[in-house]
């Protein structure tokens, strides 16, 4: 198949695209390991980096076999900025041929969406909303905040490792958000939390300004945190006047680790 071409081969004919050979080769990985007699069929699961979150994105519209999917920093929903990778997504024929969200209320088994606010490749406005797309089956989201684009930021999160062992085992790996958060007023929702979560914190974490980012794809906001307040399963936090965007960062310690998982952004100009 054809080299890595980040997409540009879009005015090709489809079987000669790179993306196109991507998916193929991730759905025949899939079928090869299905039919292995050492492997557990109901407990194969699916993770990618960078431009591979891209392929997962796409792959698990298509094939709906698998019992987790992880994508890291990329996701559905792309082109909501002008960046490195999303950028591409803005074409027109990119949009026809290979937009996730064209397929994504295929997915039936739980996402982790992980990604990092301040990313120089993807924007968590596209995690977000591909989270809330698939949150009925299950799926989390998580947005580090101080996590850099690299793969060894990506492997080093422990959120993943988690996740794919207490899907599998059927327990609750993170925190839930049983509801949403939403206005810019006083904001309240219910959680639900893992038994073994110890030292449970929560905090409101917000942009004043809008998602911007340099040609080089450098973010060009800054992020800001306020308290929110956690009374037994519910979570409290008033929204400052001059807030752009929010979202709840909700986390707790599980052998040595902490974990994090966010609610949905919520974005001014959405509400």
């Amino acid at each position: 198949g054809p080299d890595h071409d980040g997409m540009y081969s879009f005015n090709s004919p489809v079987e000669e695209q790179w993306v196109h050979h991507a998916l193929m080769d991730v759905i025949l990985a899939h079928n090869i390991l299905l039919t292995d007699d050492r492997i557990d069929s109901c407990k194969i699961g699916i993770c990618g980096i960078s431009w591979g979150s891209v392929i997962v994105s796409l792959a698990i519209g298509y094939d709906n076999r698998y019992a987790f999917a992880i994508p890291l920093y990329g996701s559905a929903f792309l082109g909501y900025q002008t960046k490195v990778i999303t950028d591409i997504f803005r074409k027109k024929k990119v949009k026809e041929l290979w937009s996730a969200e064209d397929r994504i209320d295929k997915v039936h088994f739980p996402v982790l969406w992980l990604c990092a606010l301040k990313d120089s490749a993807f924007c968590c406005y596209s995690n977000s909303r591909s989270y809330l797309a698939t949150k009925k089956e299950g799926s989390y989201l998580s947005i580090q905040a101080d996590m850099i684009h690299c793969h060894g930021a990506a492997w080093g999160r422990e959120e993943s490792y988690r996740f794919a062992d207490c899907v599998l085992q059927g327990k609750l790996p993170f925190i839930k958000a049983v509801t949403e958060p939403q206005g810019f007023e006083h904001v309240h929702f219910k959680i639900e939390i893992p038994k073994d979560f110890e030292n449970v914190f929560v905090r409101l974490v917000y942009l004043k300004e809008p998602f911007t980012y340099a040609e080089s794809g450098e973010p060009l906001f800054e992020y800001h945190t306020a308290q929110a307040v956690l009374d037994g399963d519910t979570v409290t936090a008033e929204i400052p006047k001059d807030v752009c965007s929010y979202f709840i960062e909700m986390s707790g310690e599980s052998g040595g680790e902490r974990m994090v998982s966010t609610t949905s952004l919520v974005m001014r100009e959405e509400s």
